[in-house]
Protein backbone atom coordinates (compact mmCIF):
# COMPACT_ATOMS: atom_id res chain seq x y z
CA UNK A 1 0.00 0.00 0.00
CA UNK A 2 1.13 3.52 -0.84
CA UNK A 3 0.56 6.05 1.90
CA UNK A 4 0.71 9.86 1.91
CA UNK A 5 1.83 11.21 5.17
CA UNK A 6 1.78 14.77 5.68
CA UNK A 7 2.99 16.27 9.23
CA UNK A 8 0.86 19.08 9.85
CA UNK A 9 2.27 20.09 13.41
CA UNK A 10 6.15 19.86 13.80
CA UNK A 11 8.11 22.06 16.58
CA UNK A 12 11.16 23.93 15.63
CA UNK A 13 13.55 21.15 17.57
CA UNK A 14 12.14 17.96 15.55
CA UNK A 15 13.12 15.80 12.47
CA UNK A 16 14.64 13.98 10.79
CA UNK A 17 12.05 10.83 11.44
CA UNK A 18 11.37 7.48 11.24
CA UNK A 19 7.82 6.03 10.09
CA UNK A 20 6.71 2.59 11.35
CA UNK A 21 3.32 1.15 11.27
CA UNK A 22 1.13 -0.90 13.74
CA UNK A 23 1.32 -4.12 11.29
CA UNK A 24 4.62 -5.07 13.80
CA UNK A 25 3.96 -3.17 16.37
CA UNK A 26 6.01 0.20 15.18
CA UNK A 27 9.45 -2.43 15.77
CA UNK A 28 10.65 -1.75 12.48
CA UNK A 29 10.89 1.55 9.95
CA UNK A 30 9.66 1.94 6.80
CA UNK A 31 11.11 4.68 6.38
CA UNK A 32 14.01 6.65 7.67
CA UNK A 33 15.94 10.12 8.60
CA UNK A 34 12.92 11.87 6.02
CA UNK A 35 13.28 15.93 6.75
CA UNK A 36 10.70 17.62 8.37
CA UNK A 37 10.55 20.09 5.10
CA UNK A 38 9.54 17.00 3.01
CA UNK A 39 7.09 15.62 5.76
CA UNK A 40 5.39 19.27 5.66
CA UNK A 41 5.02 18.61 1.84
CA UNK A 42 3.39 15.51 1.90
CA UNK A 43 5.64 12.47 1.73
CA UNK A 44 4.75 9.12 -0.42
CA UNK A 45 5.68 6.28 1.80
CA UNK A 46 5.09 2.87 -0.17
CA UNK A 47 5.28 -0.58 1.02
CA UNK A 48 3.24 -0.17 4.00
CA UNK A 49 1.90 -3.07 5.18
CA UNK A 50 -2.07 -4.22 4.11
CA UNK A 51 -2.85 -4.57 7.74
CA UNK A 52 -1.26 -1.21 8.87
CA UNK A 53 -4.36 1.33 10.21
CA UNK A 54 -1.96 3.71 12.14
CA UNK A 55 1.36 5.31 11.06
CA UNK A 56 3.75 6.68 13.73
CA UNK A 57 5.81 9.74 12.97
CA UNK A 58 8.80 9.78 15.12
CA UNK A 59 11.79 12.50 15.65
CA UNK A 60 14.98 11.57 16.17
CA UNK A 61 16.42 14.81 17.14
CA UNK A 62 16.81 16.05 20.95
CA UNK A 63 12.86 15.80 21.19
CA UNK A 64 11.62 12.32 20.28
CA UNK A 65 8.36 12.77 20.50
CA UNK A 66 6.08 10.57 17.95
CA UNK A 67 2.62 11.67 16.21
CA UNK A 68 0.30 8.50 15.62
CA UNK A 69 -1.43 9.15 12.38
CA UNK A 70 -4.82 7.03 11.07
CA UNK A 71 -4.35 5.49 8.12
CA UNK A 72 -7.86 6.91 6.11
CA UNK A 73 -9.05 8.15 2.84
CA UNK A 74 -10.08 6.56 -0.61
CA UNK A 75 -8.27 4.22 -2.67
CA UNK A 76 -6.70 5.36 -6.50
CA UNK A 77 -6.90 2.60 -8.95
CA UNK A 78 -4.58 2.94 -12.34
CA UNK A 79 -5.83 0.67 -14.92
CA UNK A 80 -2.85 -0.21 -17.77
CA UNK A 81 -3.54 -2.21 -20.81
CA UNK A 82 -1.03 -3.48 -23.86
CA UNK A 83 -2.10 -4.55 -27.15
CA UNK A 84 -1.45 -7.83 -26.97
CA UNK A 85 -1.98 -8.95 -23.70
CA UNK A 86 -3.82 -7.35 -20.52
CA UNK A 87 -2.47 -5.92 -17.72
CA UNK A 88 -4.05 -4.59 -14.65
CA UNK A 89 -2.20 -2.40 -11.96
CA UNK A 90 -3.61 -1.42 -8.59
CA UNK A 91 -2.28 1.82 -6.96
CA UNK A 92 -3.76 2.55 -3.66
CA UNK A 93 -3.15 5.82 -2.15
CA UNK A 94 -4.02 6.61 1.29
CA UNK A 95 -3.60 10.31 3.13
CA UNK A 96 -2.19 10.17 6.65
CA UNK A 97 -3.18 13.26 8.48
CA UNK A 98 -2.44 14.57 11.61
CA UNK A 99 -3.88 15.22 14.81
CA UNK A 100 -6.39 18.16 15.31
CA UNK A 101 -5.55 21.01 17.63
CA UNK A 102 -7.91 23.08 19.74
CA UNK A 103 -7.54 25.13 22.42
CA UNK A 104 -9.07 25.00 25.95
CA UNK A 105 -10.05 26.59 29.40
CA UNK A 106 -8.32 25.52 31.87
CA UNK A 107 -11.15 25.90 34.39
CA UNK A 108 -14.50 24.26 34.25
CA UNK A 109 -17.61 26.80 34.77
CA UNK A 110 -21.51 25.70 35.85
CA UNK A 111 -23.23 26.72 32.69
CA UNK A 112 -22.76 26.55 29.04
CA UNK A 113 -23.67 30.01 28.92
CA UNK A 114 -21.17 31.68 30.98
CA UNK A 115 -18.24 29.43 29.28
CA UNK A 116 -19.21 30.86 26.31
CA UNK A 117 -19.67 34.79 27.55
CA UNK A 118 -16.79 34.74 30.33
CA UNK A 119 -13.97 31.94 29.64
CA UNK A 120 -10.72 31.98 27.96
CA UNK A 121 -9.49 29.41 25.86
CA UNK A 122 -5.71 29.47 27.03
CA UNK A 123 -4.36 25.18 26.62
CA UNK A 124 -3.67 23.17 23.48
CA UNK A 125 -5.37 19.77 23.38
CA UNK A 126 -5.36 17.42 20.15
CA UNK A 127 -8.34 14.94 18.49
CA UNK A 128 -7.90 12.18 16.43
CA UNK A 129 -7.70 13.37 12.62
CA UNK A 130 -11.03 14.08 11.61
CA UNK A 131 -12.39 15.39 14.44
CA UNK A 132 -12.39 18.91 13.33
CA UNK A 133 -15.69 19.61 15.39
CA UNK A 134 -16.90 18.23 18.34
CA UNK A 135 -18.56 15.08 18.51
CA UNK A 136 -20.14 13.15 21.76
CA UNK A 137 -17.34 10.48 22.24
CA UNK A 138 -14.79 11.80 21.35
CA UNK A 139 -10.90 12.24 23.65
CA UNK A 140 -9.36 14.75 23.86
CA UNK A 141 -5.43 14.26 24.40
CA UNK A 142 -2.57 16.88 26.25
CA UNK A 143 0.04 15.99 23.32
CA UNK A 144 0.08 15.76 19.50
CA UNK A 145 1.21 12.23 20.28
CA UNK A 146 -2.51 11.22 20.98
CA UNK A 147 -1.58 9.09 23.77
CA UNK A 148 -2.40 10.85 27.46
CA UNK A 149 -6.04 12.14 27.31
CA UNK A 150 -6.60 15.45 28.53
CA UNK A 151 -8.24 15.63 32.05
CA UNK A 152 -11.60 17.44 31.91
CA UNK A 153 -13.74 17.50 35.40
CA UNK A 154 -17.62 18.39 35.85
CA UNK A 155 -18.90 22.13 34.29
CA UNK A 156 -18.39 23.62 31.25
CA UNK A 157 -15.23 24.80 29.77
CA UNK A 158 -15.09 26.87 26.53
CA UNK A 159 -13.03 25.10 23.07
CA UNK A 160 -12.08 26.83 20.28
CA UNK A 161 -11.34 25.58 16.70
CA UNK A 162 -10.42 27.94 13.64
CA UNK A 163 -12.07 30.85 15.18
CA UNK A 164 -15.27 28.68 16.34
CA UNK A 165 -16.19 28.89 20.01
CA UNK A 166 -18.06 25.92 22.01
CA UNK A 167 -18.95 25.15 25.29
CA UNK A 168 -17.77 21.21 26.16
CA UNK A 169 -18.27 19.27 29.02
CA UNK A 170 -15.42 16.31 29.18
CA UNK A 171 -14.83 13.79 31.77
CA UNK A 172 -11.62 13.13 33.67
CA UNK A 173 -10.97 10.47 30.71
CA UNK A 174 -10.82 13.32 28.06
CA UNK A 175 -14.12 12.28 26.41
CA UNK A 176 -16.91 14.73 25.36
CA UNK A 177 -19.65 13.92 26.75
CA UNK A 178 -22.18 17.08 25.85
CA UNK A 179 -21.61 20.04 23.86
CA UNK A 180 -23.19 23.48 22.25
CA UNK A 181 -22.29 25.77 19.80
CA UNK A 182 -21.25 29.75 21.58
Amino acid sequence: MTVLVTLTLAGADTGPFDIYSDADGYTTPLASGISKAALQAGYTLTGVPNGATIIRVTSLSTCTNSVNMLISGGTTTTTTSTTSTSTSTTTTTTTVAGPVEYTIDNSATGSSASACSGSTTTSLVYALPGYTVPIVTMIFYDSPSLTTPFVGSSGWRKLTRSGTDYAVEVDVNGELTNYVSC
